[in-house]
């Protein structure tokens, strides 16, 4: 039986479980902290890892990731607060937040297309059967916690408004 080629050992990049084929990279920032990311396969972490020494080598600054945004089920948590003091149909726009919830919750709210929203009401109008004006609820529900999350300077963009 033909052995299975091993990758080579590098210093820096390792399997946190052994076996699973997702390596992660360690090393030492310019700012003297230890970092460590997930890549993914053995070629893509020599190569983050190689990246990531020249740029230390060379004393170049990293681009700071910015995790600034919010996710789309804390719109829907604003929206529901706002439902309860001034929307007329409290529990029909709750049940719809809580159904967009389910579907694009864990999102950044700014990475939502308006293509990837009307993907998902197409697959409702087949899958449950929607009308179109039950399509018009859910988008009109949607495109309020947009707008609420415009209005306190959460999100810039309501994709839900640009959905036939």
């Amino acid at each position: 039986m033909p052995r299975k080629a091993k990758e080579k050992k590098l210093r820096g990049v390792f399997e946190r479980e052994k076996g699973s084929g997702i390596f992660w990279v360690r090393f030492v920032d310019l700012d003297g902290k230890r970092k460590s990311r997930c890549i993914g396969n053995f070629s893509d972490a020599v190569n983050f890892y190689e990246a990531e020494r020249v740029r230390i080598w060379k004393r170049i600054l990293a681009p700071i990731a910015s995790h600034k945004g919010i996710r789309y089920g804390q719109l829907v948590d604003e929206a529901l607060r706002f439902s309860e003091a001034s929307h007329p149909d409290q529990r029909g726009f709750a049940q719809r937040l809580e159904r967009t919830r389910a579907q694009f919750g864990h999102r950044m709210a700014d990475s939502i297309t308006p293509a990837e929203i009307a993907e998902w009401f197409s697959n409702m109008l087949v899958r449950r059967k929607w009308t179109p004006a039950t399509v018009n609820r859910y988008r009109a529900a949607m495109s309020k916690a947009f707008k609420i999350g415009i209005q306190n300077g959460r999100v810039t963009v309501n994709p839900a408004r640009l959905v036939p």
